[in-house]
């Protein structure tokens, strides 16, 4: 079940249709081009992680303000967290540890 490029991108899209309340967005607009600002970045992280069940920090949208940037961005992350083979156990006291990645 995993997401293609193109079925990223097209969410992404769809998510920022609504937030910035325009019809047209292309893969290559620039979020903050199109009326995007930092208030309007924060609903669209938090889309972003309600329908794709991922978190990115908040500065991602600010330095990959397209579509395909940010679609690309996830795909990484998810290839990354897919092939790791980190053991995410201390075995001295079984504490799960947070890994972040940045890209």
């Amino acid at each position: 079940n995993e997401t293609t490029i193109d079925e990223l991108e097209q969410q992404i899209v769809s998510i920022w249709q609504d937030i910035l309340q325009i019809d047209q967005v292309s893969i290559d607009d620039n979020f903050f081009e199109l009326g995007g600002n930092s208030l309007s970045a924060t609903r669209v992280n938090s889309r972003l992680k309600e329908a794709l069940s991922i978190e990115l920090p908040l500065k991602s949208i600010f330095e990959n303000p397209t579509v395909l940037a940010i679609a690309i961005k996830i795909s990484l992350l998810n290839t990354i967290a897919k092939n790791q083979n980190i053991d995410f156990q201390d075995n001295s006291n079984n504490e799960s540890k947070r890994v972040e990645f940045e890209i």
